[in-house]
Parts: C-alpha cells; sequence; structure tokens
C-alpha cells in the first residue's frame, strides 16, 4: 500500500517538471504583425505580368492614286515565231488574262516588343512588312478596234518598218493588214517593303484602357514597274514586208523614305475583347528614282540585223534616270481588334492606311497614243492619239494611299 502512494506521488512531480509545450495542444495562431511577410514568402497572385509580345499577320492590300485605267476585257494573240524567239528567252505566247490590274495582292507583317518594367511604363516595339502586287498583262492584237477606240479611246501604236535605209515607225495595232503580231503591256508590278523600330511610353491609363506615346524610327521602300513588248511582223508593201520587229519599253520607279516617328497607342479592353487606335506621322526625307530604258530588234527579210537604242513608246531623249528628294509628312493609322483565346495566345484582325503625298508612280510615264511625227509616211489614218510624251524630266511627284487588311495571331509572354 505504502508502495502505491510512493509511486502515484511520482507521478504527480514529474508532470509539473514536463516543458510548457508538452502539457496540452494549443492552436497555432499567426500574429497580426507576422500577416505581411507570409504574404511575401507565399503570393497568392502572380507578380510578373505579360511583358513581350509577338504577332503576326497576313495582309491583303490595295493602292488607290489620281489616275486608274479603266479597261474593259483583253483578247489574246500569238506571236511569229520569229518574233518569239527575240524577246529575250521569255515565252510570249497565247496568253489569257482574267485580273488586268494585277493578282497576288499580299504580303506579311512581323511585330515584336517588350516591356521594360514590370510596371508596363516603359517599353520597345519593332515591326517588319513586305508587301508585294504581280503584274497584269494587256494583250492588244490587230483589229482589236472596239476595245481600243470604243472603250479607251485611243490608238495604241506597234513598231514597223519603212524605206531605204530602214527607219521605224508606229502604226495603229487596231488597223488590220499592217503588221501580225501584237503588244504585250504589263502593269501595275509593285513591292513595299517598310520597317519601324520605336520606344513605347506610358501614359495614361484607367478601367480597362491605356494610352500609350510612340516615337522612333520609320524606313519604307515602294516600287513600281511597267513594261511594254512589242513582237510583230510586217505585212503591207509600203512596211517592207517580212520583217520581224521586237521592241522593249521599260520603266522602273524607286521610293524610298527615312524618318522620325511619332505617334500613339490606344486600348480599350472589355472581357476578352481589345480594340486598338494606332496614329501615326512620320517626318521623313522622300527619295524618287525614274529609270527609262527602250531598245528595239530588227531582222530584216534578206538576214540583216539592226539594233536601235529606242522603244515603241521611249524614244532616246524620253529615256534615262532621273532623281528628287525633298521632305515630307506621312500619315498611317492602325485598327485592330484581338480575342484572348487564352492567357498567352490571342486573335487579331485589322485594317491599315498609309499615305504617300510625294512618289514616283510607273504606270502614267507612259502614254499610248501615236506620235503624229511616227507615223508612216503618206498614212492617211484618223486616229485619236493622246498627246505626245514631253521629253525631258518625266513627272515625279503624285500621291498615293495604300489601305491593307490583315488577319493574324498574337503571343504574350
Amino acid at each position: 500500500m505504502n508502495v502505491r502512494r510512493f509511486l502515484l506521488l511520482a507521478f504527480c512531480l514529474g508532470i509539473g517538471f514536463l516543458p510548457n509545450n508538452v502539457r496540452a495542444e494549443e492552436p497555432f495562431v499567426v500574429a497580426a504583425d507576422d500577416r505581411e511577410s507570409w504574404r511575401e514568402l507565399i503570393p497568392l497572385e502572380p507578380i510578373q505580368p505579360e511583358r513581350v509580345w509577338l504577332r503576326g499577320e497576313y495582309l491583303l492590300w490595295l493602292t488607290v492614286s489620281g489616275k486608274l485605267l479603266k479597261l474593259a476585257q483583253a483578247f489574246n494573240f500569238e506571236l511569229p515565231p520569229v518574233a518569239s524567239r527575240l524577246v529575250s528567252g521569255e515565252s510570249v505566247g497565247p496568253v489569257s488574262l482574267h485580273q488586268p490590274f494585277g493578282s497576288d495582292r499580299q504580303g506579311y507583317r512581323l511585330t515584336a516588343g517588350a516591356w521594360l518594367d514590370n510596371e508596363q511604363t516603359i517599353g520597345v516595339e519593332g515591326s517588319l512588312t513586305y508587301l508585294t502586287r504581280s503584274p497584269g498583262r494587256l494583250i492588244f492584237q490587230p483589229g482589236d478596234r472596239a476595245v481600243l477606240g470604243d472603250t479607251l479611246g485611243l490608238s495604241v501604236g506597234v513598231p514597223a518598218i519603212q524605206g531605204r535605209p530602214p527607219k521605224i515607225v508606229v502604226v495603229p495595232v487596231q488597223v488590220p493588214d499592217l503588221v501580225k503580231g501584237g503588244l504585250s503591256l504589263e502593269l501595275g508590278a509593285k513591292t513595299l517593303f517598310g520597317g519601324e523600330l520605336a520606344g513605347r511610353f506610358g501614359l495614361v491609363e484607367g478601367d480597362g484602357w491605356r494610352i500609350d506615346g510612340l516615337a522612333g524610327y520609320r524606313y519604307l521602300d515602294y516600287r513600281e514597274s511597267l513594261r511594254a513588248v512589242a513582237g510583230v511582223v510586217t505585212v503591207a508593201k509600203f512596211l517592207n514586208p517580212g520583217t520581224a520587229i521586237v521592241s522593249r519599253d521599260e520603266i522602273t520607279t524607286k521610293n524610298s523614305y527615312n524618318g522620325f516617328l511619332l505617334g500613339f497607342q490606344a486600348d480599350a479592353t472589355w472581357n476578352d475583347w481589345t480594340l486598338t487606335i494606332r496614329p501615326r506621322v512620320s517626318i521623313a526625307v522622300a527619295d524618287r528614282e525614274v529609270t527609262r530604258e527602250g531598245l528595239t530588234q530588227i531582222i530584216l527579210p534578206g538576214g540583216g540585223r539592226l539594233v536601235k537604242q529606242e522603244g515603241t513608246y521611249l524614244l532616246k531623249q524620253d529615256m534615262g534616270d532621273f532623281r528628287a528628294n525633298e521632305v515630307t509628312a506621312l500619315p498611317e493609322l492602325d485598327l485592330g481588334l484581338s480575342y484572348a483565346v487564352t492567357s498567352n495566345l490571342r486573335l487579331f484582325a485589322g485594317t491599315s492606311a498609309l499615305f504617300l503625298p510625294v512618289v514616283a508612280k510607273a504606270n502614267n510615264q507612259l502614254q499610248l497614243g501615236i506620235r503624229p511625227d511616227r507615223l508612216p509616211a503618206g498614212m492617211a489614218t484618223k486616229l485619236d492619239s493622246l498627246p505626245p510624251l514631253n521629253s525631258g524630266e518625266p513627272p515625279i511627284r503624285n500621291n498615293l494611299l495604300l489601305i491593307s487588311m490583315s488577319l493574324g495571331m498574337e503571343f504574350r509572354f
């Protein structure tokens, strides 16, 4: 009995000497002062916003200028074999024309940018644009009086030979029984390459919208080309019958713009949709260059060959290189609408407009009317001729509006 009392007393004394944290389980409570330190160690929301974006677009585009060529239809013709072989190896056979103003008006744009801070107050963005348009081909052959006279109201000429020594003359292609063959007019070939690199600065923002400023560098390179190739064999007695002639008139233009870009970008977001408006203007130096070339190759009935440094429409005084430059302003406007498929992927659709106030174009460098002084001697034909082409510097100051529509994808990280 005494032993039992001794053991009970020892057990009670042992509990009294146990550490306080072992005596009983108490609930774990974080002090209010320590809560902020816990949030810093275990963030409940990501602190890194989307700072990098990459967008690719496919573009369809067109141009609008002060003068539009109106054509109702075009026909096929086949050059004589001897004439076809003269066109620098180019196959000139029956050609069907369905799009006289060119096809494949397409292009691409690649844009990349990044914010340099988490607050998205300063960033950088760059883009590259490439647009191309293949030429349309118009074919004129003898007897096309309805198309040339009634529809276009003009006479289209092809080369011929008259006299001894032979002299190059021009006869109207719509008059039959003068020559066999015709004229191929290739127009509408255009390319544009552009790039810009700009800083982006946060200006003001609100609930679901923001406006950023843009400042940087802008570059554009726009080119056009026009080519007229005639291949004929003379038939009429007063045109040295049996003579094969091929002539080429070619005009190319190059326009380059380098300047300083200013603008802003406004974004408004509703749920997963974002509307973007991006007006800009570039103060740039516009360099314009026109190159005009002409060449005529002749095979006489006896086999003799002649080469003349002139074309059907361009004479020696019309050919050469012509340049001009000046400072101008290039306004641009981009509109875009994007949809957030995921947090990192957006689908994009948009439209753009770019105005070039000074530009050299190729399509208005060539007059299709026949010069009266180039008609064969004694030829009494009533023609609706255009004024003769001015010699000296060609017109190199036109304007152009370029409009594009685009579809693309944008990745954000």
